[in-house]
C-alpha cells in the first residue's frame, strides 16, 4: 500500500499542476502524503499551503477530486483507482509552531540568566582556528597581561 500511496503522490502532484481553478491558482500546495484504504477504495491526500487561504484551497482541492481521479486513471495503471479526499497537514505548522515555542523559551532563559548576572555565552568548545584570527589575538593579549602585571 505504500508503494501505490507514493506512485498516487507522484502522479496526483503532476495533475495539481494542470488545475485551473482561481481558488487554487497562486497557491503553493505540496502534496506531503497519501494514506490508502486497505481495500484502496479511498486514498486521503494531505497537503501542506502557502499563499492563499487554507480552507478555500482545501474546498476547491475537494471540489476537484473527481478530476484528479480521470486525470489519475489515465496514468496509473491499477485496477481500482481510489476516491481521492484532501486534508491539510498540520505536521508543517505544527513543527513550525514548536520551533517559534523553543526560540522563545531560550529567550526567555537567556532573559533570566541576565537577570542574574549571568553571561548568555557559552564556552568555546572549538579546537577549529577562530576565522579571523580573534583567538589568537586574545592568547596573546593575555599573554601580554601576565608578563607585564599592572
Amino acid at each position: 500500500m505504500h508503494r501505490v500511496g507514493d506512485l498516487l503522490q507522484e502522479v496526483a502532484s503532476e495533475v495539481l499542476l494542470k488545475i485551473k481553478d482561481p481558488a487554487v491558482e497562486g497557491a503553493l500546495i505540496t502534496i506531503t502524503q497519501v494514506q490508502c484504504s486497505p481495500d484502496l477504495s479511498t486514498a486521503r491526500f494531505y497537503v501542506s499551503i502557502m499563499g492563499k487561504p487554507v480552507p478555500e484551497v482545501l474546498e476547491a482541492l475537494n471540489r476537484g477530486a473527481g478530476y484528479f481521479r480521470r486525470e489519475m486513471t489515465k496514468k496509473v495503471h491499477l485496477k481500482r483507482v481510489p476516491a481521492i479526499t484532501f486534508a491539510f497537514d498540520e505536521a508543517l505548522e505544527n513543527g513550525l509552531r514548536m520551533q517559534q515555542l523553543l526560540a522563545q523559551t531560550q529567550a526567555a532563559e537567556r532573559a533570566a540568566a541576565r537577570e542574574r548576572g549571568e553571561t548568555d555565552e557559552a564556552p568555546d568548545d572549538d579546537d577549529e582556528e577562530d576565522v579571523d584570527g580573534e583567538d589568537e589575538e586574545e592568547q596573546q593579549e593575555l599573554e601580554e597581561a601576565e608578563a607585564h602585571p599592572s
